[in-house]
């Protein structure tokens, strides 16, 4: 028995250092630097607009050059190696120096059958072959794209500007071979800086940022692709910030608010599991450098991370509470990251956002490889999170003998019989990980109780 407990406490304790001290180890590298020459023959600066994947293995980022012309940037490794598949020659002079008829604003990356970037004036490019070329088209309407989404690669929607505080809302069926424009829904103050999210059957949010007169969200929904629209008001204390929805009902509203004694803004995440009915602060801190939360993603409904330009944090229990890491140091890391696409819970890639042009790429350990000598299988848990009863998916129909779970510290809360579920009422609301002990194998998970 006393050797099933030191085996039992070695595998713990290496899984417990590959969740947290991993994170000290250097696990950000640059693995590409986007490289162009502007039309003085100067070297160019990316200014990134976001990442996009279909799949978690092919993943588009797109930047303007100097402002100006658009360059695709693509993998098909999940972010270990990176080309250019679409660069626009650069522009003549304009109307001012971030001024340029193809200027790329947003993008939708739903399939690798369809990729789109939207545009200035009307333009937009798309690729039916997985970002390999690209061709070049225009709205007949030549009003600028500020915002674009798709439920799939046939059916998705544009959003454009005439004057300030109005849009033209643009719907295809068939993959932006065509487009036809829709009632959209109608701004409450006319003040025109929204926000766009399409999810699940139907589902969309165009989310309206008042700062000026009434000082609230207004979350536009649509459950008919964009047909028809409902309103209802966000938060009551003043909005800031941007959004990220996982999903229909789990979002985050993100940024920072003025940090007044030294300068520079906190770091700021609400989060909500309503659609934006309702909001919770989950972080409010100051850490150097002062600045804002910039970007979130999440890889699933538990596991996701967000960026403070020099600072990231992790979340494992689906955004209510937040880690930092300590892996990426600002003083190494000079250029900052902006964007961020989380593949997995070990994996995820984060874009610069100035003139260094680089992509990064966080490579985590994997803990059910941490040793070769005893045999290590990572478990299902489900539902995750849970109030009373865990169940586990046992692919391999392996027999486990006892089960244990261990706070993030590694303390042993509780043991007993395995019978093929859990009993977790008696735990206090938090983060657990739960091993399944037989001679020869030890499982492993984690989990959130409610």
């Amino acid at each position: 028995m006393s050797s099933m407990k030191n085996c039992i406490n070695i595998i713990l304790l290496l899984l417990i250092c590959c969740f947290t001290n991993s994170l000290a180890q250097e696990n950000w590298k640059t693995v590409y630097n986007v490289k162009a020459k502007n039309s003085l023959g100067s070297n160019a600066s990316a200014h990134f607009i976001g990442i996009k994947s279909p799949n978690k293995k092919d993943l588009l980022v797109v930047s303007n050059m100097d402002y100006r012309s658009p360059f695709m940037v693509k993998s098909s490794d999940s972010g270990l190696t990176w080309e250019i598949k679409h660069k626009e020659k650069f522009p003549g002079n304009y109307d001012g120096v971030y001024f340029a008829p193809s200027r790329a604003n947003a993008f939708a990356y739903p399939d690798t059958t369809l990729a789109i970037v939207v545009c200035d004036s009307g333009y937009y490019y798309y690729s039916t072959d997985n970002c390999e070329t690209w061709t070049k088209d225009r709205f007949e309407n030549q009003l600028r794209s500020f915002q674009i989404s798709f439920w799939d690669n046939k059916i998705g929607i544009v959003f454009q500007n005439t004057e300030p505080g109005e849009q033209v809302l643009q719907k295809t069926t068939d993959g932006g071979q065509s487009w036809y424009q829709i009632t959209g829904p109608e701004p409450i103050n006319q003040l025109g800086v929204s926000y766009l999210e399409t999810h699940g059957d139907g589902i969309a949010y165009f989310i309206e940022v008042d700062n000026k007169v009434d000082s609230v969200y207004y979350f536009h929904k649509s459950t008919d692709y964009g047909e028809t629209w409902s309103v209802y008001p966000g938060p009551e204390i003043p909005p800031f910030g941007d959004f990220y929805f996982h999903n229909q009902n789990l979002g985050f509203c993100y940024y920072g608010e003025e940090y007044s004694s030294v300068g520079g803004m906190t770091k700021v995440i609400r989060r909500t599991s309503d659609g934006g009915k309702s909001w919770q602060v989950v972080m409010d801190t100051a850490i150097i450098p002062n600045d804002p939360i910039v970007d979130i993603h999440f890889a699933d409904t538990l596991n996701g991370i967000a960026v403070a330009l020099a600072n990231i944090f992790w979340t494992n229990d689906g955004g209510k509470t937040w880690r930092e890491d300590t892996s990426f140091s600002y003083i190494s890391h000079p250029d900052r990251i902006s964007y961020v696409y989380m593949i997995d819970n070990f994996n995820a890639v984060g874009i610069a956002m100035n003139s260094y042009n680089n992509i990064y790429r966080y490579t985590g350990v994997d803990p059910s490889s941490v040793t070769q000598s005893f045999p290590i299988k990572q478990l299902k848990l489900f539902p995750n999170p849970t109030h009373e009863l865990l169940q586990i998916e046992l692919a391999d129909e392996h027999n486990y003998d006892e089960y244990l779970i261990y706070d993030v510290k590694g303390a042993l809360l509780q043991k007993s019989l395995f019978t093929g579920e859990v009993p977790i009422g008696n735990l206090p609301k938090g983060a657990y990980y739960l091993l399944l002990y037989s001679p020869t194998r030890t499982g492993y998970g984690q989990f959130v109780k409610e």
